[in-house]
């Protein structure tokens, strides 16, 4: 290899170390910023869909300690489905109290109007904020129901398409699902997929903020 060859080589690859710590960087942000948030937030989860448990200080020193199970990344292309919701504009420093809101409210005005609310609760997200956690971005939070639910009070229920996304299977407490993210970019990364900037977490069972029995999946949507 030549010299001019072997200089292109190197600076090819400081340019991609530097864009792979860069990336992990925002990873890093992310997670300490969804730590926080997810903390208030999740608690509305627990309230409304779990028999509330009492654990002792010593048992959420515990599962504080536990470490997450991230499983590894699978494409999958999810079918259309009704998703009744309430939107609004955050970030992650302050989103814990527009979600809680909005799932209140929802699980209200769902009670008094007599429709079902079918499955998890699902977070979707707006131009990908995982990648640059500083930014405000646009989300919803709500639940399935079914093909012709009417509008309940001030939310509308609307389509979510069919969508192809890579997945992550996390389990572990709230606190920790940063590090699903992180995992799910770095693999998507890996395997040379192309990502969009739809991301979704669907909530599949919940205990508690600090269980570590929670299961979450995250989707992210590839081309």
């Amino acid at each position: 290899m030549g010299d001019i060859e072997l200089i292109q080589s190197n600076s090819s690859y400081a340019e991609e170390n530097v864009a792979n710590r860069n990336q992990e960087r925002l990873s890093m942000q992310t997670l300490v910023m969804r730590r926080c948030q997810l903390r208030i937030a999740s608690l509305v989860i627990c309230a409304y869909f779990v028999v509330p448990i009492f654990i002792s200080n010593a048992a959420f020193a515990q599962e504080r300690e536990h470490q997450p199970t991230i499983g590894k990344l699978v494409v999958q292309t999810i079918p259309a489905k009704q998703y009744l919701q309430g939107g609004f504009e955050t970030d992650f420093k302050s989103m814990g109290e527009p979600v809680v809101k909005t799932l209140t409210e929802l699980m209200e005005a769902a009670k008094e109007n007599k429709v079902g609310l079918h499955g998890p609760v699902i977070h979707y997200y707006y131009g990908a904020p995982h990648r640059d956690p500083e930014k405000r971005f646009n989300m919803e939070t709500g639940f399935f129901v079914p093909a012709e639910s009417p509008a309940v009070g001030t939310f509308k229920p609307r389509e979510l398409p069919t969508f192809k996304c890579a997945t992550i299977l996390y389990i572990g407490p709230a606190t920790r699902i940063g590090d699903a993210w992180q995992e799910l970019y770095r693999s998507i990364r890996d395997q040379g997929l192309t990502p969009t900037d739809e991301e979704r977490e669907l909530y599949l069972y919940w205990e508690g903020v600090n269980s570590p029995n929670n299961v979450v999946q995250v989707q992210l949507g590839v081309k």
